[in-house]
């Protein structure tokens, strides 16, 4: 994934936290029911009406596509006009799961241009493809969702939903994009068990002063801060309850909930809470070695920009509380097929 130019791929956990987390925060879906004691985190969210028209009847001038799900496929030259919507060509149909809008997905793909020019293939590297559909270009997000595990499919991308009239990397602007992608794995269906929330340890670590975090593990936490509390100059992560359930790994996509704010202002603080769970990959944000059910606090200075008049901006940072209420391995395994 690493090399993937589609994803627009975050630098950080605390970058990535605040774009998931605003999101999951104003984006209209129906509400998680949250009274069940285990359950499962769904990407499958209320209909979304700005998003683009999808055609997926498999029709009209696709480039020609050889090789079966797992083989390396090859991509011909696209003949005539490009289409002009997303359009998705069924090459294999698979037997897993129905793939959300927002699912964390593992995939193997390759990337073409409308003229048959070859720009990357995650086949070539023997290494799969992860990331959010929620962090991605549109082509992907809506085109993929809906598909299910164990699909093979053929995607036209329109500019308008890739990468419009900017170049990015070896693509040119304006371009057309053609991929072939096997859905190996989707994290949709992470099972939560809420007892690995409401049994959590609190631990000693501290806050830095000022700093107060209230609510029992597993119901959602408020923030509040001292009358003229210092911003901190250093980035933290603190464990304040340490989960009772399993430890995650580099392969596992992890479910959590999230309120965010600046420091020192509660009332502008944003929560997922009342949204079903956000999925994310383990490293992405530096989630390796905790525990299923562990709530932690990220703060994180924000950069002052130097200005050669005016008196300097005053300090500020973010404050993040994250709750970690699901984790699931995905590592390639034949589930997909």
């Amino acid at each position: 994934m690493k090399n993937m130019t589609l994803a627009r791929r975050v630098s950080s956990a605390i970058v990535a936290l605040s774009l998931v987390v605003t999101v999951a925060a104003c984006s209209p879906t129906e509400d998680a029911n949250q009274s069940s004691q285990s359950g499962s985190s769904s990407s499958h969210e209320a209909p979304d009406p700005a998003a683009p028209e999808v055609d997926r009847s498999g029709k009209g001038e696709f480039p020609k596509v050889t090789g079966k799900f797992g083989e390396k496929p090859t991509i011909a030259a696209g003949s005539g006009d490009p289409m002009e919507k997303i359009s998705v060509k069924t090459l294999t149909q698979g037997k897993g799961p129905e793939v959300g809008v927002s699912d964390y997905l593992l995939v193997n793909y390759k990337l073409a241009l409308w003229d048959g020019t070859e720009i990357e293939s995650s086949f070539d590297t023997g290494k799969p493809a992860s990331f959010s559909l929620d962090a991605v270009i549109p082509g992907w997000k809506y085109g993929l969702a809906t598909q299910h595990v164990g699909d093979r499919v053929e995607l036209v991308v329109p500019p308008k939903w890739g990468y419009g009239d900017q170049a990015s990397g070896p693509i040119p602007a304006g371009s057309t994009l053609v991929f072939v992608i096997d859905i190996l794995k989707s994290a949709s269906d992470i099972t939560i068990n809420e007892s690995d929330s409401t049994k959590a340890t609190k631990t000693d670590e501290k806050l830095p002063e000022g700093v107060e975090v209230t609510g029992k593990p597993g119901e959602e936490p408020t923030v509040a801060f001292a009358d003229g509390a210092k911003v901190p100059t250093e980035g933290s992560m603190v464990t304040l309850y340490k989960g009772a359930g399993r430890e995650i790994t580099a392969n596992d996509a992890v479910a959590y909930r999230a309120v965010v704010g600046p420091f020192g202002n509660a009332d502008s603080f944003e929560s997922s809470w009342s949204k079903p769970p956000m999925t994310v990959g383990a490293a992405d944000l530096q989630l390796v070695g905790k525990t299923v059910g562990t709530r932690l606090a990220v703060i994180q200075p924000r950069r002052v920009p130097i200005q050669k008049e005016g008196p300097a901006p005053e300090p500020s940072a973010l404050v993040w509380i994250v709750d970690i209420v699901g984790a699931t391995d995905m590592s390639v395994d034949s589930s997909a097929e």
